[in-house]
């Protein structure tokens, strides 16, 4: 199976993967978010239009809450796209590192010497000990 291909070279031929090997939706995050604005902001419009042609209450209403939800679903388009973003971006850099991976495996192995603990001189057991006193913890400090 093909690994994904974060870039692609050309559009078209990401619209026309039908393996979904390719990834176009970072492409499209500006034209998408452009589209959803300029759809909040109309709609927007519409319901302040509404309101305000009952007059009165409702055109004030309207003055106040209109702006209000309008700037709360562009902030929550604005923050989704951003995660969309941010999962791309952590697609790439695990590609990334898997590539990092793949070059530091085909590098030739490190040989370690190999240490036989049983007899190194300088690995003190506890039955080696003679006195109970270097088993007491250090006086304390007044």
């Amino acid at each position: 199976m093909a690994e994904p291909q974060l870039d692609s070279p050309s559009l078209f031929a990401g619209l026309t993967d039908v393996g979904f090997r390719t990834f176009v939706t970072r492409k499209f995050l500006s034209v998408i978010y452009i589209v959803l604005a300029v759809g909040i902001l109309l709609t927007a419009i519409a319901f302040f239009a509404s309101a305000a042609s009952q007059g009165g209450r409702a055109a004030l209403v309207a003055l106040v809450v209109v702006p209000l939800v309008a700037l709360l679903y562009l902030v929550m388009a604005r923050v989704s796209l951003e995660l969309v973003a941010l999962m791309f971006r952590i697609a790439e850099n695990t590609d990334r590192m898997a590539a990092a991976l793949e070059d530091l495996s085909a590098a030739p192995a490190v040989e370690y010497e190999e240490i036989d603990y049983v007899d190194d001189p300088r690995v003190v057991y506890e039955d080696e000990y003679d006195d109970e006193e270097q088993y007491a913890p250090p006086p304390r400090r007044r």
